[in-house]
C-alpha cells in the first residue's frame, strides 16, 4: 500500500487514507449506550446498522470480566 500511495503522490494524485483499528476499541463500554447516543446525534441509520452488526456477539468488560477472559 505504501508503495502505491507514494507512486500516486509522485504523480500528483490527491487522496485520503483512513486507518482504523477497532480490535479493542469497543471492549470498555456498554454497546447499547453507544447505539442510543448515535441515534440521538442523527447518525444515518445505515451506519448505525453497520456498527451494530460489527458489535454483535462481542462482549464489553464493564464492571465484571467478560466470559472469554
Amino acid at each position: 500500500m505504501a508503495h502505491d500511495w507514494k507512486s500516486a503522490l509522485d504523480q500528483g494524485v490527491a487522496f485520503r487514507v483512513v486507518l482504523v483499528d477497532f480490535k479493542k476499541a469497543f471492549d470498555f463500554f456498554n454497546h447499547n449506550t453507544l447505539v442510543n447516543k448515535l441515534y440521538e446525534k442523527n447518525i444515518p441509520h445505515c451506519l448505525i446498522k453497520w456498527l451494530v452488526s460489527y458489535l454483535q456477539h462481542r462482549t464489553h468488560l464493564g464492571s465484571d470480566l467478560s466470559s472469554w477472559l
